[in-house]
């Protein structure tokens, strides 16, 4: 009964005689009928095609003195339904006291519900992994097809604010390149989401000058920073003078971290400095803004994730920046973290290897 309820049978095989005897469920699991007088060779017939070599070659091993397999999944075709069944083999060997192989027992058990059930989620995490392809593959289309429309939005609104006709005009698109930048923004973070789950965003390696990237940096962003009435600072230490890295992915990294720094500072300062050691440059960037609580600190760089406050509410954004700054450091072969110890603001420390 127990074997019954467990779906597993058991048999033995006897050396010197060469006869083997097997339990109901053995019969009931392969359906050899009980008048089979060879069991040893009914079973090798039923085992499906593709399963024969293996299974020989374990039956070969067993059957030698010092021979034997703890356990083997191999498909069978059940002699009276003729359906394809999954089994799990099990067997011991026993030896006289001179060390002479006597005699074999074992179990076989049908798993097919456990095979089916298998394959069914195998099939299910293959039909996800492909509807979230084709996701990512179809929002990276779309941000293509929005993204042509918004420069051409933003190229024109360029040329109205360079001669405006009226300041009322000037101010009206001065809204217009504000929001359209906004939107571009938003396609373009949704743009490097995509290329990132779907594995199309790619590394481009070039001799680079850092300290004089971080002044580029550091030049565009003061003019803004500065007009809002905040201390915008560089500490070079020195930096070293040559990098083998992709400098737009790096530019993406910093301009995105100084971006947030200037979103959620209105008063202090923010710094950007250069740290290297003998195998790495760590560059960070700090800021005495709002901070970020504890509670928000192992989520911050997943996708999405936005610390919820009504400062974050009215400052907006898709918060996808820093999952985008953290997965590209990682490509870049370094990292982004963030320092858990500062008490006022937040400060994050891009991480990139020197060879």
């Amino acid at each position: 009964e127990a074997q019954r309820i467990a779906n597993i049978g058991s048999w033995y095989f006897d050396m010197a005689s060469q006869n083997a005897g097997w339990s109901d469920m053995m019969y009931t699991i392969t359906g050899i009928s009980r008048d089979c007088d060879n069991l040893l060779e009914a079973m090798r017939q039923i085992v499906h095609p593709e399963d024969k070599v293996k299974f020989n070659m374990a039956l070969q091993a067993l059957l030698m003195s010092g021979g034997h397999f703890k356990k083997m999944d191999f498909r069978i075709i059940n002699q009276q339904t003729k359906r394809i069944r999954f089994v799990q083999a099990e067997s011991k060997q026993y030896y006289d006291k001179h060390n002479k192989l006597i005699s074999i027992s074992g179990t076989i058990q049908d798993i097919t519900d456990q095979k089916l059930i298998e394959q069914d989620l195998i099939k299910a995490k293959e039909h996800a992994e492909e509807s979230d392809r084709l996701k990512s593959a179809f929002i990276a289309n779309m941000s293509h097809e929005i993204r042509t429309p918004m420069n051409g939005i933003v190229g024109f609104t360029d040329l109205l604010m360079e001669d405006p006709d009226t300041p009322e005009i000037a101010k009206y698109a001065s809204i217009i390149q504000n929001s359209s930048m906004q939107l571009l923004s938003i396609v373009n973070d949704i743009l490097d989401i995509s290329s990132i789950e779907t594995g199309q965003m790619k590394i481009l390696k070039e001799s680079l000058d850092i300290e004089s990237l971080i002044n580029e940096i550091y030049e565009f962003h003061l003019p803004k920073i500065s007009g809002k009435g905040i201390s915008f600072e560089k500490h070079l230490n020195p930096c070293p003078g040559q990098l083998i890295s992709d400098g737009i992915k790096i530019r993406q990294i910093l301009n995105n971290l100084i971006n947030n720094a200037y979103k959620f500072t209105d008063s202090g300062s923010i710094s950007i400095s250069c740290h290297p050691t003998a195998t790495e440059i760590n560059i960070s960037v700090e800021d005495t803004g709002i901070g970020i609580p504890p509670s928000y600190y192992d989520q911050i760089f997943e996708r999405f994730t936005q610390v919820q406050s009504k400062h974050n509410q009215m400052k907006g954004g898709t918060g996808l920046g820093l999952a985008i700054s953290k997965h590209l450091s990682k490509l870049l072969g370094g990292d982004l973290n963030l320092d858990k110890n500062r008490a006022i603001g937040s400060s994050f420390t891009l991480t990139l290897p020197l060879d």
